[in-house]
């Protein structure tokens, strides 16, 4: 072998060796600032931006204790693309005059069984927020806004319900997608 071939080579193996140690290193920094990254966006998400599993069993369980048997009588849509995939007529139709028999849950979406046999879903999404409210109490649950008080429905009430009792549930939303 040639010196000329020899030096090349030696060339070779440092500035392979020295893109290695670089590479190392900018991949190294890259991972810590990815994993730093990750962390913020996973504490973004876990301050409270949309309700846990356990906030939406305390929901369901807390409106158990106050709805069921009621019979719904009218429904005030604010924001009908809220309504999905039927419209808002057969939407009413379908609860108006009937009872909520039972509240359950799956995951995050609660599911109202009614007396004709079906079932209203709710997802909260991430600022959705459940109150009812009678002469005597308010009892509420989702995303934490600001103070809940006497006025609702509010600009963010978009769909809200009567009872015959003239109780109100109301789902409130900041955002709506």
């Amino acid at each position: 072998m040639s010196f000329r071939v020899w030096q090349d080579k030696l060339k070779f193996n440092f500035t392979l060796r020295f893109q290695l140690v670089i590479g190392y290193w900018i991949l190294h920094i890259v991972r810590i600032w990815d994993s730093l990254l990750l962390t913020t966006y996973f504490l973004l998400l876990t301050t409270y931006i949309m309700p846990e599993l356990p906030e939406v069993e305390t929901i369901r369980r807390d409106l158990s204790r106050v709805i069921l048997q009621k019979k719904i009588i009218n429904i005030v849509i604010s924001k009908p693309k809220l309504i999905k995939n039927t419209s808002t007529d057969y939407f009413k139709k379908n609860l108006i005059n009937q009872k909520i028999t039972a509240i359950n849950r799956r995951g995050k979406l609660l599911y109202f069984s009614l007396s004709n046999h079906k079932f209203l879903l709710i997802h909260l999404k991430m600022t959705g927020q459940l109150i009812y409210q009678d002469r005597h109490k308010i009892v509420a649950g989702g995303h934490n806004f600001p103070h809940i008080g006497p006025e609702l429905p509010n600009k963010y009430s978009h769909i809200y319900f009567k009872f015959t009792d003239q109780s109100t549930l109301y789902f409130n939303d900041q955002r709506q997608f």
